[in-house]
């Protein structure tokens, strides 16, 4: 009787399977043969290559293709490998892919849910973008350019004052992460950290254990997509207890700080204050969903800048160690700008700097801070076929497409040498032989990063 009962589930399972992983197949388009259960991933999911490395991979495979397919885990995918169908679907017909797929069930952490990257509601999205645009406009970049020239030179001070005028051995990328959790604790909870000199800073601490990619992160991500009701049964989080409750502290003193002065400056906490309408409320009575909703934003925010932050100046000291010739190049471009600006580090002196321009879009072009641009269809939609041996197909509500910029911006197609080094071919001589919309470091569309030009500012004072 088990054995009759085990053979039949066994037998429904293999059909499943293979009616799941026949998605592609059975609509004639071009795919990646997946491992049943883990799709295309399981060598990330084995912590063996990662995921970026693997797309890449796939993107390489099919060469002449404007789309592939794969699985991620029981999920079908569809990577758009075409620049034109990239723009429409991210720009023109934004309004049929406004949303990101779902990291994990939006009812199991709050925390994640609730901010401006998960939002599903296109309304309260546009609304949202419209109150932080502001933020990030010359005048308030200008406003806020003192604040992180000082982190900066508190970053150049310790390492001088470490070498004590020696020569001396450092893992930059844990000093970097110890100046990227200076920046965004400051801009994005109102935080004083100085990780910079004291690394163990509670803040700081706190913030490399959010970041961390533990097991239970895998753990979460892999059954959020193989069998999400376990993830509810089990009640897992993309965040622990411990980090929530400490930035909710934060969150919650920064405001009622702001209540009490009634401050009104331009940054993060006090636009999101302003979104949800707090400075209504008693300084001891902010209603917990809205501080809720404003850490949620806050906290995806700082998570997107620490991460970009810590990777990105990590490489830059990396290109520029490696290619002596280009730094010495910027060097005098630095030279000659502090000459012409009567020797002050300003917005102005930064933002006419030709060379450090071209030099930060080469790095994001090599080195990515996201591996992909994801969307999520929220209505049936068509892609026409255009080239030989291709047939309509439908992207199905509920769909999910993904964009790899390594792929597009590392296409030998697109940029001449694309694994060399070389700020120049993004000079006013050269730039125009770059395709348009082959370099999207800070993703496509109105869904694009609102904060590329703060990220700007922080590498650009940096390097000064």
């Amino acid at each position: 009787m088990w054995f009759l009962i085990l053979s039949t589930a066994l037998l429904l399972l293999i059909f499943k399977l293979k009616k799941v992983f026949s998605y592609w197949k059975d609509r004639g388009v071009d795919y990646v043969n997946p491992l049943y259960y883990f799709g295309s991933f399981y060598e990330n999911i084995l912590r063996c290559n990662s995921r970026g490395d693997i797309l890449h991979d796939i993107y390489n495979k099919f060469p002449n293709k404007r789309y592939v397919g794969f699985y991620n885990c029981f999920q079908p995918i569809l990577l758009i490998r075409d620049i034109e169908l990239i723009k429409r679907i991210t720009v023109k017909d934004h309004e049929t892919f406004h949303s990101h797929s779902e990291f994990i069930p939006p009812e199991l952490d709050s925390l994640w849910s609730r901010n401006i990257v998960a939002l599903q509601d296109r309304k309260l999205w546009n609304n949202l973008r419209s109150s932080l645009t502001p933020i990030f406009t010359t005048y308030n970049l200008k406003s806020s350019f003192t604040i992180l020239q000082q982190f900066s030179n508190n970053f150049v001070n310790y390492l001088v004052n470490k070498s004590d005028g020696k020569n001396i051995i450092v893992e930059m990328k844990e000093i970097t992460q110890r100046f990227s959790s200076d920046i965004t604790a400051y801009y994005y909870f109102g935080a004083k950290c100085d990780a910079i000199n004291n690394p163990d800073n509670q803040v700081h601490r706190m913030m490399g254990k959010a970041m961390m990619l533990s097991f239970l992160n895998t753990y979460t991500n892999v059954m959020g997509k193989l069998c999400p009701k376990i993830l509810k049964w089990t009640g897992a989080r993309a965040y622990s207890q411990e980090v929530r409750n400490f930035f909710f502290d934060i969150m919650k003193q920064s405001i009622k700080i702001r209540l009490e002065n009634k401050s009104s400056t331009s940054d993060v906490i006090s636009a999101l204050m302003r979104f949800y309408k707090a400075e209504e409320y008693h300084i001891n009575d902010v209603d917990s969903n809205i501080l809720e909703d404003i850490t949620a934003h806050a906290f995806v925010l700082l998570f997107s800048e620490y991460e970009s932050v810590t990777s990105i100046l990590s490489l830059i000291w990396y290109e520029l160690t490696l290619n002596p010739d280009i730094q010495r190049k910027l060097y005098e471009e630095i030279v000659d700008t502090l000459e012409k600006f009567g020797g002050s580090v300003s917005y102005d002196a930064i933002m006419s700097m030709g060379y450090l321009d071209n030099f930060f879009d080469e790095i994001l072009r090599l080195h990515q801070p996201n591996s992909i641009i994801d969307r999520r269809a929220m209505r049936d939609y068509i892609i026409e076929a255009e080239n030989p041996g291709e047939k309509d197909i439908i992207i199905e509500k509920g769909a999910t497409i993904w964009i790899l910029q390594k792929g597009i911006q590392m296409d030998p197609d697109y940029f001449s040498n694309p694994e060399t080094f070389d700020p120049d071919r993004f000079s006013n001589e050269n730039k125009h032989n770059i395709k348009n919309g082959a370099n999207m470091p800070f993703g496509s569309g109105p869904r694009s990063c609102p904060g590329n030009r703060e990220f700007y500012t922080n590498y650009c004072i940096s390097i000064f």
